[in-house]
């Protein structure tokens, strides 16, 4: 018994709808009024272009919003949407009317006479695996780190301050992103995140590090060099410690969290570096426009992990900060549209309701995928190419013994600097611990397999230097042992 509403992400009165069909739990599927169907049934049945409309499983057309709310509520009385006390009651007709009809004007004139609006949520992380949960179907709560029980049972459980941090029914507490996922896929293996096929599941290992860390310092330089940023991101981060509090106390913890993210080192803030930041935004985004344009995913019908680890940059920063979500919704609106859907639990959307829910036949990685993961590589990737480098030879120096953990102190540590060569130059390089375990997923998937697959693999990814980075001899495998690295 599914219902069918014909709308449309741009429209206001669908987005009440929908969001009515989702909190009430009434199966539906949302087609684009564009839909042969709307043409040729629902709108002569209704005799109205309006959206929304909505198809029942018996074949009615409904139009209007308050309409289709009325016929629903008879048959799912759950939730009731409308209070049966008088003033409760009074007050819900009256925002019918001021809530919709009040704010209409508002909303058109601020849509068409403003070119910037605002997004939610703040951690680059979080939102990699806010994501991944909602795609998976995955029962969950969202917590605030300054909520108690994270103080007082789960930071101390995982020894880590980072987010996103799961705790599990069983009273588990897992921090890091890579490892949610990881835990997660071994009970719900539907719509896996990670293929099964050599050349997908190398490219999505890649993008695992590349669209994570590698895109992590343009997103936060894009963050903290934009003024126009600042009053938005400070609040927020300020309401993660003080849900309800006033303006000055987000303002004093939005600032304590601003002023060391803005101390790591930030390059001056000129209009020079600011067009550079912004000329990488738009290159990033036209790459994924054009892969969005026969693609719901980046490989077919349905999420992997490359597409939950660049939701750290293209979600909580680029796409919700008011600086990048300006370039974004002016330059990119396929791209705009993706990171709506990758926030919703539905995994097709109305543009791709007819690609199958599935990863592309015969390994197939799409050439706009590609160039996407290459791009990323040739602005950011080197010094993963070097931190692998630098780790070897350090193995080769020193030796160590199965066991050792890199840092006891420290859950994502830099390793000491080493002098090593590479593309005819010397370079002073500290190896970033927690890229390299990354790193390593990639190479030790890709140096498990045949020679017929190794060879397809590296036939995918001739167009750029990645192979390199494949084939780079895995001396020893580091694993992730209640949260500290250690050399296996």
């Amino acid at each position: 018994m599914t219902y069918t509403l014909f709308g449309s992400y741009a429209s206001y009165y669908t987005a009440k709808s929908r969001s009515y069909l989702r909190k009430k739990n009434i199966p539906f599927v949302e087609r684009l009024p564009s839909a042969p169907i709307f043409r040729d049934k629902v709108r002569p049945a209704s005799g109205s272009h309006r959206i929304p409309q909505l198809l029942t499983p018996d074949g009615q057309v409904i139009q209007d919003t308050v309409a289709i709310q009325d016929h629903l509520e008879e048959r799912f009385p759950a939730l009731p949407a409308i209070p049966s006390t008088p003033c409760q009651r009074v007050y819900v007709h009256l925002m019918e009317l001021m809530a919709s009809e009040g704010l209409l004007r508002l909303a058109w004139q601020h849509r068409w006479m403003f070119d910037e609006n605002f997004g939610s949520y703040a951690s680059y992380y979080t939102a990699k695996s806010r994501s991944y949960l909602r795609k998976k179907n995955i029962p969950f709560v969202e917590r605030l780190p300054s909520a108690p029980i994270f103080r007082d049972k789960v930071r101390p459980a995982s020894g880590s301050h980072r987010i996103p941090q799961l705790l599990t029914p069983d009273g588990q507490v897992i921090q890091d992103t890579v490892a949610i996922q990881d835990h997660l896929e071994e009970r719900f293996p539907a719509l896996p995140a990670i293929p099964s096929t050599p050349c997908q599941r190398v490219y999505v290992h890649l993008m695992e590090l590349m669209a994570s860390e590698g895109l992590l310092r343009l997103a936060w330089q894009h963050r903290w060099m934009f003024d126009e940023n600042f009053a938005f991101v400070k609040k927020d981060f300020g309401r993660s410690f003080r849900p309800q509090g006033s303006d000055a106390d987000l303002d004093k913890y939005g600032n304590l969290i601003a002023d060391r993210m803005m101390s790591y080192g930030l390059p001056e803030s000129t209009p020079a570096a600011r067009d550079a930041l912004d000329d990488a935004l738009l290159e990033l985004l036209g790459l994924f426009e054009c892969h969005l344009i026969e693609h719901p995913y980046f490989l077919g019908g349905h999420p992997s992990a490359a597409d939950y680890a660049i939701m750290g940059a293209l979600h909580a920063h680029m796409g919700r900060d008011p600086a990048g979500l300006r370039v974004m919704q002016n330059h990119a609106p396929r791209v705009f549209r993706w990171v709506e859907n990758m926030l919703v639990p539905e995994v097709q959307s109305p543009e791709f309701h007819n690609t199958p829910v599935a990863y592309l036949a015969d390994d197939l990685v799409p050439e706009t995928a590609l160039a996407l993961l290459g791009f990323i590589f040739r602005e950011y990737g080197q010094r993963f190419l070097l931190g692998a480098l630098a780790f070897n030879q350090m193995l080769e120096k020193d030796s160590p013994e199965a066991g050792k953990v890199l840092d006891t102190e420290r859950d994502q540590p830099h390793l000491a600097a080493q002098t090593i060569f590479y593309g005819g130059a010397q370079h002073e390089h500290a190896t970033d611990v927690y890229a390299l375990w990354l790193t390593q997923r990639a190479q030790r998937f890709y140096q498990s397999l045949d020679i017929p697959s190794q060879q397809a693999v590296l036939t995918m990814l001739s167009s750029s230097n990645l192979k390199e980075l494949v084939e780079l001899p895995l001396l020893r495998e580091i694993k992730r042992i209640n949260n500290r690295f250690v050399i296996a």
